[in-house]
């Protein structure tokens, strides 16, 4: 490897995209390949080093908001604000870079900003696009930007099921939200298909799966593009256990009460707790996250229900004293078997019995026992895909090797 090679590594500051990239920054370091992981934040602070590992340096940048502010509230301010921070900051940093001597090789972008991979070429790097979503999402949102699936103004105006490659038969209900209708998320439906617009230009794809879960649609996918599975990008204490230090994801957004956590669910009996959490973009209606809590209430098990603070404000005070995806959806319940999906009704709202419902078909009976022992299935598949030799550490090896 040349002295002082290294990869820049950015994602898009939201906790789901934050989390993969700064796992494989780990894996690269196990390998020997540096990185400077870009962190936007509304703390901006001067450069430091990972814990545990001063192969990663972390290089904070404004995004443009004051300390304290919820850059989520208005997305499209926080999508535009970011852009234009990174635009301002991320030329300055690779030639101060150059400047030092610690030649930046390659630029690991979120998939999301497809306009780094020019950001990367001006300046002599190769650009890596990484997608965070699986394949079998990715390839309706390049279909769509494509114009091979048209998405409808409305809802109504789906009249026909999709097929895509190696895929089961999609209706409408299993398909994003803004692919569904256009006009409900204007500039989210541009980002999502645009992230597609120029990856016949992109030097090499990685995307957070492992080739055993996507097997067909992965031969489609590399028969156009230089495809490398680097999945699933979780702690290697869940996996293979190779790197001693790597026990928790370590970088994030948000202040989480892991120790009490951790003390209330060691009170209880294994396999009686129902995990609940909407990622950090879903903004649930009041009478949606009333109509959630006391479905999970009613089901009778024990609950763990992450809110982000700013959503408390939505639910009883003694619930929190106690306790996009439909693609991702339609196969974790048809394909992978390992989960029921609740079904809403015609207005969009999930009744609290249908909360009830879902929760009892995945913690009791003969369908839960089902779903356990294929989530056991994936999980062993996932550990060898990561440990030595498997094919997500056969392609973290490649991409490491492209910069000797």
């Amino acid at each position: 490897m040349r002295e002082g090679s290294h990869v820049i590594v950015l994602p898009f500051p939201v906790q789901g995209h934050l989390t993969p990239m700064s796992q494989f920054c780990k894996r690269l370091a196990s390998k020997g390949l540096k990185s400077t992981l870009v962190l936007i934040s509304d703390k901006p602070s001067p450069p430091y080093k990972a814990e545990n590992d001063d192969s990663i340096t972390v290089f904070p940048i404004s995004n443009g908001f004051q300390d304290g502010a919820d850059p989520l509230h208005d997305l499209d301010d926080y999508i535009d604000r970011v852009h234009t921070s990174i635009k301002n900051r991320l030329p300055e940093l690779i030639q101060e870079m150059n400047l030092s001597g610690n030649y930046p090789r390659a630029l690991v972008y979120d998939s999301t900003m497809p306009w780094l991979l020019d950001v990367a070429h001006d300046h002599g790097l190769r650009g890596a696009a990484f997608f965070t979503q699986p394949w079998l999402v990715s390839v309706i949102y390049y279909h769509a930007h494509k114009g091979s699936f048209s998405v409808p103004s409305t809802k109504d105006g789906h009249s026909t099921l999709a097929s895509f490659p190696a895929f089961p038969m999609l209706s409408a209900n299993d398909l994003p939200s803004y692919l569904c209708e256009s006009s409900s998320y204007p500039k989210i439906l541009r980002i999502v298909t645009e992230q597609l617009s120029n990856i016949d230009r992109v030097d090499i794809l990685l995307c957070n799966t492992f080739d055993t879960l996507e097997e067909k649609l992965l031969k489609w996918v590399k028969s156009l593009w230089p495809v490398l599975n680097i999945g699933p990008t979780v702690p290697s204490m869940y996996l293979d256990k190779r790197m001693s230090e790597d026990k928790s994801y370590g970088f994030s957004f948000f202040t989480a009460k892991s120790a009490e956590c951790i003390e209330w669910l060691d009170s209880k009996q294994p396999n009686s707790v129902v995990y609940v959490s909407f990622g950090s973009l879903v903004n649930l209606k009041e009478d949606q996250m009333m109509e959630l809590a006391e479905g999970l209430t009613q089901s009778g098990c024990f609950f763990l229900w992450v809110v982000r603070e700013t959503e408390m404000d939505k639910i009883p005070k003694h619930y929190a004293e106690e306790m996009d995806q439909p693609t991702n959806a339609k196969f974790m319940e048809d394909v992978w078997k390992v989960g029921v999906r609740v079904k809403a009704e015609a207005d969009g709202f999930v009744r609290r019995d249908e909360i009830v419902r879902c929760v009892g078909e995945v913690m009791e009976g003969e369908k839960g026992k089902e779903i356990r022992r294929n989530a056991e299935k994936w999980k062993v598949l996932a550990r060898e895909a990561v440990s030595e030799g498997g094919s997500s550490d056969k392609s973290i090896d490649e991409f490491v090797s492209m910069f000797y």
